[in-house]
Order: structure tokens, then sequence, then C-alpha cells
């Protein structure tokens, strides 16, 4: 009887040293506990504990303005949700990116596709 390569002589499946999981296999596949969500909820009143410590922080006079700033962020965050991060692409010195295809073949093709 011919064995898989990928097992070995006691039939358990054998992995890549340095490589935790097999091919398709997650970390952690039973996901976040239900539960945890819930309990969080449920013993910070909904969350209005942690929005209270963290009022409480930003309107400190004797908190440092680093952690009055971040409270605040924290605060701007769930209340209006998060900013969106615009970020500009271009190519070298801020002109066009310049995308192609080489599959090896002549050039001949070059007319059927202008560039402007």
């Amino acid at each position: 009887m011919a064995t898989d390569p990928a097992e070995n002589s006691t039939g358990t499946a054998l992995r890549v040293v340095g490589t935790p999981f097999l091919a398709g296999q997650s970390g952690n596949p039973g996901g976040r506990p239900k539960g945890l969500t819930a309990l969080v909820r449920e013993q910070t009143r909904d969350g209005a504990e942690l929005v209270a410590f963290m009022l409480y922080v930003l309107r400190g006079k004797r908190q440092p303005t680093r952690l009055r700033m971040e409270a605040a962020a924290w605060l701007a965050d769930r209340g209006f949700g998060k900013a969106l991060q615009q970020t500009e692409i271009s190519g070298p010195g801020g002109g066009k990116i310049l995308i192609g295809y080489e599959d090896g073949a002549a050039d001949d093709r070059a007319e059927d596709y202008p560039t402007s």
C-alpha cells in the first residue's frame, strides 16, 4: 500500500519545519470565543464604563497631554468612525505609473496599444 508523502509511518500529517500549520489549516479554528463580546458588554455596562474612563482621562487637567490626546482619538474613532487614510501613488518623479506585460513574444503588437 502506497503512503501519502505528506504523512509519516504513523499516519499523522507531516509539516515543514518553521511552518506551524498545514496548508488550509487555521491557527484559530474556533475563532474568537462567542461569549467574549457579550461578557465585555455585560461587565462594562455595554461599554459605558469604558467611555466614562476615557472621558475622565480626556478631561483630567493633571493627565499628560499625550494621554489626553490618545483618549480624544479613542473617543472620536468610536463615536464618529476612523478617518480615511488617503494615499497618492505615482511613478518615478511623481509621474504616471506605467504598467507593462511581457510574454516573450516579439514586440510587433506595440502599435495595437496606444500609450497616449
